[in-house]
């Protein structure tokens, strides 16, 4: 089996979460999230950026936004999340 078989669970990754005003890094991923009012995007962008949930929450109005970085075994990677509550405004 080559590496590139192997699965994910196979390795050890070490990470170390940075600053979201960290300035350099190797990759960067902008993501955009977008649904209706009350389904959760808020909550899941704040776990996977600030490792935080809250059962509570208030409502989304327009577009937020969040940074994230982190540094994997040798690389830091700069998420760029983007949530956008008004799907009206996008036509697919």
């Amino acid at each position: 089996m080559t590496e590139v078989d192997q699965p994910i669970q196979s390795k050890e990754y070490k990470y170390e979460v940075l600053p979201d005003d960290y300035t350099q890094y190797d990759l960067s991923y902008k993501l955009i999230v977008i649904g209706d009012s009350g389904v959760g995007k808020s909550c899941l962008t704040n776990k996977a950026t600030k490792n935080i949930f809250s059962e509570s929450y208030n409502a989304t109005v327009g577009f937020e936004f969040f940074i994230f970085n982190i540094k994997i075994n040798d690389k830091i990677l700069k998420y760029k999340y983007g949530i956008h509550v008004n799907k009206n405004c996008i036509k697919v």
